[in-house]
This record gives structure tokens, sequence and C-alpha cells, in this order.
């Protein structure tokens, strides 16, 4: 990388860091229910599907 390249890069950086704000509580809170009830549904059914496939075949 050359220094204009990287100098580029910085700019970029410090332009999303001016443009991007810090979250409100309630904006927060909403992204971490969100977040937490996408992992659960992932997880149950990750585990829904571990239970079947070790179910014996005779039984499905």
């Amino acid at each position: 990388m050359n220094i204009r390249a990287i100098k580029k890069y910085i700019r970029g950086i410090r332009r999303i860091l001016v443009i991007a704000k810090k979250p409100s509580e309630a904006e927060l809170r909403r992204v971490i229910k969100v977040a937490g009830a996408g992992m659960l549904i992932i997880g149950v059914t990750g585990v829904v599907i571990a239970f079947l496939l070790s179910l014996p075949t005779s039984i499905i």
C-alpha cells in the first residue's frame, strides 16, 4: 500500500465516525432483544434438528 491509499482509507474511516451516532438506550435495548430472539430461534431450531437426527430411523 502506498501513502495515498492509507490516507484515503483513514479519511473514509473518519467520515464514517463523524456520521455515526451513539444509539439511545431504547434503541440499544431493542437491538439486544431482536438479536437475542434471533439467536434463541436459531438455537432452538438447531436443538430440534439434532434431536430429530439422533432418533433411530425406525421411529421416524
